[in-house]
């Protein structure tokens, strides 16, 4: 069954209730869901001023925003009644006015109350005080110590016995001599003659140059590993620019051997060797006779061995090995 008019209606109003302004002449019961989704105290009195016939009918809505915005709102509801059913909204503002004020008063007590918290818990503070004081003990001019006992009349009046006056009157003695000065123990003409002299060193000098540390050495750097760079005589050689070019020595003088060998194998006699001369030849045996040839004839002849024919080659046909890696040497780029 398809919903009335009526409730169509209420619902659309209810969904631009923050728009409505006046609802013209209709009748409190017919308006009233919509007027109770208001929830702006001032909205509801711009819409009884402009439609007065709701105001002695809406008391119900003034009741549920003084709930809602006032403290202690029954207690006051019961006290307070308006004269006229259309002044609620005359209510609603003198309760309002009320709870502000003792808003404002509850909320100065509490500040008072939190000023003299912090008052006694300020005096009651502990306060740290960075200036030194003095201690009791006083200590006088010809005292070496705290520790030592003041000379003087009260000293002498204290000994019992001779041995303790005696006692105290070189205590004295020694005390006046230790608190005078170097100036005031010396004699004059003494101190004439000591003026600009310096015969030996203080003694605490002495001390403090016997305990003074030697030189300190700077503590040993560890050796870092360095990238390989060339090597010029403008600059000196490190321990891996010899390291390489031992290497490059050693790697050279391998290759040439090899070479020396594999000429010496694949080249011919040598006809550079020097002939022989007339004084170092052996001297030739003399010819032989007939007779002393023809018992040799008769023996069985002795194959004589030809030496084996050495391949040369000519020089463009020489093949030589392929050189061994290097690591050191830089990659050779191939051609695409």
């Amino acid at each position: 069954m398809a919903a009335p008019l009526l409730d169509m209606a209420q619902r659309a109003c209810i969904r631009h209730v923050m728009d409505l302004q006046d609802v013209g002449e209709l009748s409190y019961k017919v308006i009233r869901p919509v007027l109770k989704s208001v929830t702006n105290p001032a909205q509801l009195r711009q819409i009884e001023e402009a439609s007065p016939h709701i105001a002695e009918d809406d008391a119900e809505l003034w009741e549920a925003f003084i709930r809602r915005d006032i403290s202690k709102a029954e207690s006051r509801l019961k006290t307070t009644r308006p004269r006229n059913p259309s002044s609620w909204w005359k209510v609603y503002r003198k309760l309002k006015r009320e709870d502000e004020t003792e808003t404002k008063a509850a909320e100065e007590k509490l500040k008072a109350a939190l000023n003299r918290h912090k008052v006694d818990k300020g005096s009651k503070q502990t306060n740290i005080v960075r200036a030194v004081i003095p201690s009791g003990e006083k200590r006088t001019g010809w005292s070496a110590g705290p520790k030592e006992k003041p000379f003087g009349a009260q000293a002498l009046k204290n000994a019992k016995t001779a041995a303790d006056t005696i006692t105290i009157l070189k205590r004295q003695t020694a005390q006046r001599q230790a608190g005078r000065s170097v100036a005031q123990s010396t004699p004059m003409h003494q101190l004439q003659q000591m003026r600009g002299k310096v015969a030996q060193a203080p003694a605490h000098m002495i001390r403090q140059y016997a305990q003074k540390p030697g030189p300190s050495r700077p503590a040993p750097i560890a050796p870092q590993p360095q990238a390989y760079r060339p090597v010029f005589a403008s600059k000196p050689q490190t321990q891996a620019d010899r390291a390489l070019v031992t290497a490059l020595n050693q790697n050279k003088q391998e290759q040439e051997a090899r070479e020396r060998r594999l000429l010496a194998l694949t080249s011919g006699p040598s006809t550079n060797k020097p002939r022989p001369t007339a004084a170092a030849a052996p001297a030739r045996p003399p010819p032989a006779t007939p007779a002393a040839t023809a018992a040799p004839r008769r023996s069985s002849p002795i194959p004589v061995r030809k030496p084996s024919p050495v391949h040369q080659t000519s020089g463009s046909s020489l093949v030589r090995k392929r050189p061994a890696y290097d690591p050191f040497l830089p990659a050779k780029k191939r051609r695409p």
